[in-house]
């Protein structure tokens, strides 16, 4: 059984453009590539998770710039906590008192 070739790092690539399913859009050599958890603008160094012949998919294993675009999180708990019914701290007192329905990633 052959061994995978382990999936390229790639590094200083731009940001573009939004693409669909909440990805960014970036372009290295003619090739397209979307990225998750990444806004255009930002300048990260990224991990291919599959590459095809012409478009390819990785998350940022750094970030070498913010994006302007960026803004804080409406909500303390976001990227950490999660809720049953997937809203994130809807009211003041979600986030306070009732924290059985919380669990962390």
């Amino acid at each position: 059984m052959a061994r995978k070739k382990p999936l390229p790092i790639l590094e200083n690539v731009l940001v573009e453009s939004y693409a669909a399913e909440g990805k960014s859009l970036a372009r290295v050599d003619g090739k397209v590539i979307f990225i998750e958890h990444a806004v255009p603008g930002d300048v990260v160094d990224l991990r291919l998770t599959k590459n095809k012949k012409d478009w390819a998919e990785g998350f940022p294993l750094q970030y070498r710039s913010y994006s302007a675009d960026r803004t804080e999180p409406f909500c303390s708990h976001f990227g950490t906590w999660v809720v049953a019914n997937g809203k994130c701290c809807p009211t003041k007192n979600n986030c306070n008192t009732n924290t059985s329905k919380w669990w962390m990633y």
